[in-house]
């Protein structure tokens, strides 16, 4: 059944891939200070690098690429 869900959730994240979507980026990742993570409308955690602070602002991002639990993205600094 867990294999099954994480399927379901590869192939949910996939229709993705190359679609610019507005993401709310909510944390610094504690490990990195230019990591961020976010969620988008529909709830798709997206992880990107910035230099830039990116916490509580809206930002049109382009997912590019899947990892464990959501999805990479990249915003244009």
């Amino acid at each position: 059944m867990l294999e099954l869900a994480r399927e379901s959730s590869r192939r949910f994240h996939r229709e993705f891939l190359g679609r610019r979507m507005e993401v709310l980026w909510e944390t610094r990742c504690r490990d990195d200070k230019h990591a961020w993570s976010g969620l988008t409308d529909n709830y798709i955690r997206v992880m990107t690098r910035s230099e830039r602070d990116l916490a509580n602002t809206i930002i049109s991002t382009k997912l590019v690429g899947l990892v464990e639990g959501g999805m990479r993205g990249e915003v244009e600094d």
